[in-house]
C-alpha cells in the first residue's frame, strides 16, 4: 500500500470523525488542521448541490469567513467566485478560482472593508511553464520557417614593399526548421612576393593561390533557455598552388 494512499485514508478518517461530531460540520484549529469541536477556531459547512459543493467557513463566533464552490472535497478543488471575510464581518478578499488556483483580478480590503489592493493572478507564470514556453519558442516557432543569410567580406588588396596580397570570402547559411543549419563559404587567398638582389633588382617572384569551399553542417538536438547542444560536421575542399617565376630584365 502506497504512502499517498495511507495519507488519503487518514484524511478521510479525520473528515469523517470531525463531520460525525456535529452533522455536516467540520472543525479546524488556528492552523486550519482538522480538530475536535472544543479545540476549533473555525468550522466548515458543506452542502452538495448538482454535483458540486458549496463550502462555507465560519469563525468560532459564527461570522462567515469564506464562501466558495468546489468540484471536489478531497482533493480540495475550488471553482468560481470566492469571498473571504474579516472576523468583524467585513469583506477581506474576493476573486475567482479555476481548477483550484486563483485566477484573474483579486480585490483585497482592510479591516474596515475599504479596497486597498488588487492583484492579477494571470500575470503569474509557473517557472516550469516558462522553461517549456522558451524551449517551444526556441524550436517549434522556428520549425515552420526556412531562412537564408548571406555573409562575406569585400575583396582586399594590400601592397607592402614588394608583396601583393588579396583575399575574399563569400558564403551563406541555410536554416531549416530551427534545427538544421548548413553553411557554405568560398574563400580566395592570393599573394605575390618579389625577390630582389643586393641592388634592389628583381630576381624572381613567388606566387601563391588558395581557393577553398567550406561546409559546416549543424544539427541542434537539444535546447533549453541556457544551452544549445549541436551535432557538427565540418569539411573543406579546394586547391592550393605555389610557384616561382623569373623576372625578365627590361
Amino acid at each position: 500500500m502506497s504512502r499517498s494512499f495511507l495519507i488519503l485514508i487518514y484524511l478521510l478518517s479525520l473528515y469523517s470523525l470531525a463531520i460525525g461530531q456535529d452533522g455536516d460540520t467540520l472543525y479546524f484549529d488556528k492552523k486550519w488542521a482538522v480538530c475536535k469541536k472544543q479545540e476549533a477556531k473555525y468550522y466548515r459547512l458543506i452542502q452538495q448541490v448538482d454535483g458540486a459543493y458549496i463550502i462555507q467557513d465560519f469563525y468560532k463566533n459564527d461570522v462567515l469567513q469564506m464562501r466558495v464552490t468546489a468540484t471536489s472535497i478531497i482533493p480540495q478543488i475550488f471553482e468560481g467566485q470566492c469571498f473571504y471575510y474579516q472576523s468583524n464581518g467585513n469583506l477581506k478578499a474576493s476573486g475567482m478560482y479555476n481548477k483550484g488556483k486563483p485566477v484573474g483580478i483579486w480585490n483585497y480590503y482592510n479591516s474596515n472593508g475599504y479596497l486597498t489592493n488588487t492583484f492579477n493572478y494571470n500575470s503569474i507564470i509557473d517557472s516550469n511553464d516558462i522553461t517549456k514556453k522558451i524551449d517551444k519558442m526556441a524550436i517549434s516557432k522556428a520549425d515552420n520557417k526556412f531562412s537564408f543569410a548571406l555573409r562575406g567580406k569585400l575583396f582586399g588588396f594590400f601592397i607592402i614593399e614588394d608583396t601583393y596580397f588579396s583575399t575574399a570570402t563569400l558564403g551563406g547559411e541555410f536554416l531549416l526548421k530551427g534545427r538544421h543549419s548548413l553553411g557554405i563559404d568560398y574563400t580566395y587567398f592570393g599573394w605575390q612576393y618579389e625577390k630582389d638582389d643586393d641592388k634592389d633588382m628583381a630576381l624572381y617572384e613567388t606566387f601563391e593561390r588558395r581557393g577553398y569551399f567550406y561546409f559546416d553542417y549543424k544539427y541542434k538536438f537539444l535546447s533549453n533557455k541556457d544551452y544549445d547542444f549541436y551535432f557538427n560536421i565540418y569539411d573543406k575542399i579546394g586547391n592550393y598552388h605555389l610557384w616561382l617565376q623569373g623576372v625578365s630584365k627590361g
